[in-house]
């Protein structure tokens, strides 16, 4: 095809409909027949489950320690296993992970500085339940 043929062709001013008059368009709702079984305009049932936020530590489990001692060192140990998992969470990103000997692997007793967080923890968590309403008034305001 030529130059001059192609100019005239359709190829580059598009097919005669684009370029006629706009088309009249009626703005008046028309008469649409919906089905029953239309999955766009059915009825559908939906359920909903609530569960309530539980959110911090819950203190239903502290009556099973014989003492707060024990209670704290439990509550420890739960600190420097949550202190370990960041850590090794941390360093998989740094470096790949390597086995070590089992020896290495033993969990470590907590420090002083971690039983005392863990009686924060504790109180923390008792004056939560103790002082929910208290506490919900407080964030109210």
């Amino acid at each position: 095809m030529s130059v001059s043929g192609l100019v005239r062709s359709s190829w580059l001013a598009g097919p005669r409909f684009l370029s006629g008059p706009a088309a009249a368009l009626s703005l008046e709702p028309g008469g649409f027949l919906l089905g029953r079984c239309d999955p766009e305009v059915c009825k559908v049932s939906v359920h909903v489950t609530h569960t309530p936020d539980r959110s911090g530590l819950s203190t239903s489990s502290f009556s099973r320690f014989s003492s707060f001692t024990s209670l704290q060192r439990a509550i420890a140990n739960l600190i420097v296993v949550i202190k370990k998992f960041k850590l090794r969470k941390n360093k998989l990103h740094e470096v790949k992970r390597e086995r070590k000997p089992p020896g290495e692997r033993e969990h470590r007793g907590p420090t002083l500085l971690e039983l005392q967080q863990a009686t924060t923890v504790i109180i923390k968590a008792v004056q939560q339940e103790v002082f929910a309403d208290e506490f919900k008034l407080q964030h109210q305001i």
